[in-house]
């Protein structure tokens, strides 16, 4: 039945490049190509060019920085950009089928950025476990796999316990409330995680409150170090 309705669909919406509407192809390897990866970084907080997105000096002993040591970005988050609309495809309209490009783009852009021990455990940011039965999966998790064979991948280590309504309208201030005790690891992954670098995977980082909130719950379990990767970094608002 499923496979009868999926043709249907495909019948009445033909599928196309989201980029240059080329025929049979969610996007197209050649649209692809053109989203650029940075060749450097910023300060998590400040955004001062620091090449290997660390804390600038200025921000390093800020009272509000983040709990996370160093943010790569793997490319911009242009409004009308390519990448932000396979983005929200991806996430909006539920097609799975574009972690794959995307996957590929997060372990591009990080090739160059991310220096840390063969032992590094990647987590995924969560989904709460409502709204990941409303999408069907987590799109944070399903670009991670990208990393899977060079680090050891855990999407079970964090919980996201309490259901929260989505970030992205909200400012600053309301997405740090709105996050407040969202995160828990998981029972017997204190351990497991003690002394690691982690790298915490999400696809997109606005002001940083998620990636934030789930740096402060992996500190507790002493996590040496955090390193957060995005496909893209948005405006503040």
């Amino acid at each position: 039945m499923k496979k009868f309705l999926n043709f249907i669909v495909s019948f009445i919406f033909p599928l196309s490049c989201v980029g240059c509407n080329r025929k049979d192809v969610i996007v197209c390897k050649n649209c692809l190509r053109t989203i650029p990866l940075l060749l450097s970084q910023e300060c998590p907080r400040c955004r001062k060019v620091m090449r290997g997105g660390e804390f600038c000096p200025e921000c390093v002993s800020a009272p509000d920085k983040f709990m996370v040591d160093t943010l790569v970005v793997c490319s911009r988050y242009d409004k009308n950009g390519l990448l932000k609309k396979l983005i929200e495809r991806f996430k909006y309209k539920f097609s799975k089928e574009l972690s794959v490009s995307l996957g590929e783009i997060l372990l591009s852009g990080a090739r160059e950025f991310l220096n840390v021990p063969a032992d590094s455990v990647v987590i995924p940011v969560p989904l709460h476990r409502k709204r990941f039965k409303y999408r069907g999966f987590n799109q944070a998790g399903e670009i991670a796999k990208a990393l899977d064979g060079t680090w050891k991948i855990s999407t079970t280590a964090l919980k996201r316990v309490i259901y929260t309504p989505p970030q992205a309208h909200l400012n600053k201030e309301g997405r740090i409330k709105n996050l407040k005790d969202a995160f828990r690891v998981s029972s017997g992954m204190e351990a497991k995680l003690a002394g690691r670098t982690v790298i915490l995977v999400d696809d997109v980082c606005t002001t940083g409150s998620t990636l934030n909130e789930c740096a402060k719950v992996l500190r507790e379990t002493g996590v040496v170090r955090i390193v957060a990767l995005v496909l893209a970094r948005g405006d503040r608002h």
